[in-house]
């Protein structure tokens, strides 16, 4: 278990919390609450903590916080976890 980084594109204000899908490079997640008062990127841990099954207090915005384009840490989430999200979202490893 390590560290990971995942570049995120958020759409606030949505009408369902999902993941949508790999958009240009990023992970595109709809997310309900607004981008006011942190309330989007605090959404965003927790969709994504629920996703990799590790507690919110592990996911992280390190870049981006108030941008629609994140970089989030996960950690403490198992290679294989890691893995299998990856496969189910299309992202490519880079060699």
């Amino acid at each position: 278990m390590s560290d990971h980084l995942l570049p995120i594109r958020v759409q606030p204000r949505a009408a369902h919390e999902k993941i949508m899908g790999l958009h240009e490079g990023r992970l595109k997640v709809a997310l309900h609450a607004p981008p006011v008062d942190n309330a989007a990127n605090q959404a965003l841990c927790a969709l994504l903590a629920k996703a990799f099954r590790v507690p919110k207090s592990n996911v992280s915005v390190i870049k981006g916080e108030k941008s629609r384009e994140k970089l989030v840490r996960i950690t403490g989430a198992t290679d294989a976890v890691i893995q299998s999200f990856k496969h189910q979202w299309g992202f490519q490893e880079k060699k």
